[in-house]
């Protein structure tokens, strides 16, 4: 049976040994201490984003957006003069599920 020795008289590499024993791993939780971006701060990394991109593959793809809508215009009255509906009970597809 070891003999109890207080914490106080323990030896300085005794008590490392305790104190390790005692501690926990910090798990799932990162320590370090983060700090949100400035969002009024001047980004010239974003500034460089923006000039590189691809005009044809930005924001403003026109092409793709006209070809998609002519193509459901197109399906829209193929399948309406099929069904045989008149020009009132037409619908175009929904854009949304595009």
């Amino acid at each position: 049976m070891k003999k109890f020795i207080p914490y106080e008289k323990l030896s300085k590499r005794k008590r490392r040994e305790a104190d390790g024993a005692r501690r926990q791993g910090w798990g799932q939780i990162n320590p370090v201490t983060r700090k949100t971006a400035d969002l009024k701060a001047y980004d010239h990394a974003k500034a460089r984003r923006w000039r590189n991109d691809d005009p044809e593959s930005g924001f403003f793809d026109c092409e793709n957006l006209f070809k998609k809508r002519l193509t459901i215009l197109l399906y829209s009255n193929m399948l309406n003069s099929k069904e045989g509906k008149n020009e009132n009970q037409r619908r175009l597809p929904d854009l949304a599920n595009t």
